[in-house]
């Protein structure tokens, strides 16, 4: 992953060089913090990664690891910035070449990327939803009259839920976080369908609170009969 970071900076790195070649010799001054930014930034990188690579220094496998960050410490030596007057550097910052737009484009590109690539991490680490908690999600008709009676409409999914019975729901389901309670009540009162619901449920705070325990599965079969009972 170390090594992946400092690939994303030296890409940053030789976009904003290869900008900053294709205009005069003057850059400014939102160009070189920049790249100060950039370059320091690959040297904390680089330091962390060296620091990895002592612990295990014996191990050949990373042999190709130390010789990768050698490289890369030639890759940071970035020729010196030739220093601008203030005068100057206000005209260069009220033009604005076109060159700067592009390599900004191009760097929130890859920092785009990089985000795409912590978002798909962290799904991954997400608790799994089981079959059976799935299973309780699919609305069935009610055949027997007592079934009819106990599965009767609700408006309000908040007003439906008594107080001894909000405060195990809380706890049981919501990791004790009220407010994250009633953020899920208020969104589910706002949708017009079921499937919304089960969508909004399944893709979110079921596998945050981690619904599919054993522990959870009771109390999270209730709440689910009453999320059902809102949209009959």
């Amino acid at each position: 992953m170390g090594l992946k970071k400092v690939s994303k900076l030296i890409e940053k790195i030789n976009v904003l060089h290869d900008s900053l070649l294709s205009i005069d010799d003057q850059i400014s001054s939102i160009e070189k913090d920049l790249l100060l930014n950039y370059i320091r930034q690959l040297y904390e990188q680089v330091l962390e990664i060296t620091t990895e690579e002592k612990k295990s220094y014996s191990d050949p496998v990373n042999f190709k690891q130390e010789m990768t960050v050698s490289e890369l410490k030639k890759v940071v030596t970035t020729p010196i910035v030739p220093e601008v007057k203030s005068s100057e550097t206000k005209a260069i910052d009220q033009e604005q070449p076109s060159e700067i737009i592009e390599t900004l484009v191009v760097i929130e590109s890859i920092e785009k990327e990089e985000l795409q690539d912590q978002l798909v991490k962290d799904s991954h680490s997400e608790n799994q939803i089981n079959s059976e908690l799935i299973e309780m999600f699919d609305m069935k008709e009610a055949r027997e009259l007592s079934e009819k009676l106990s599965n009767s409409p609700i408006k309000d999914l908040s007003t439906a839920i008594g107080i001894n019975d909000r405060f195990l729901t809380i706890n049981d389901l919501f990791g004790g976080d009220s407010n994250a309670f009633k953020d899920c009540i208020d969104q589910i009162n706002k949708m017009t369908s079921y499937d919304e619901a089960k969508s909004y449920l399944l893709s979110s705070t079921a596998q945050i609170y981690d619904w599919s325990s054993t522990t959870k599965l009771k109390k999270a079969a209730g709440f689910i009969s009453l999320v059902q009972r809102r949209f009959r």
